[in-house]
């Protein structure tokens, strides 16, 4: 198992495919940052955001929202607005 997915928490990632391709950017972002802690990791960050997106199954219109109004990450938006259950 790679070391970047054993959370602490149970994701509710029910797609496994999308959680494979997360835990592969996850382990590049960690292994990028251990060598170097200013590397620039925005277009690994931008995969997780596209994969997310496709996880919650936005509309682009959605994602225009999103990315109009990031507060730092992706995570803001989803937990304040598709999460409330």
């Amino acid at each position: 198992s790679n070391k970047s997915c054993d959370w602490d928490f149970e994701p509710k990632i029910i797609n496994k495919q999308i959680q494979v391709k997360l835990c592969l950017i996850i382990d590049e972002i960690t292994l990028a940052k251990s060598t170097d802690k200013l590397v620039d990791i925005s277009v690994l960050e931008s995969q997780i955001d596209k994969l997310v997106y496709e996880l919650y199954d936005l509309t682009d219109d959605e994602i225009k929202i999103i990315e109009g109004k990031k507060h730092g990450n992706i995570w803001y938006f989803l937990k304040t607005t598709k999460n409330t259950e």
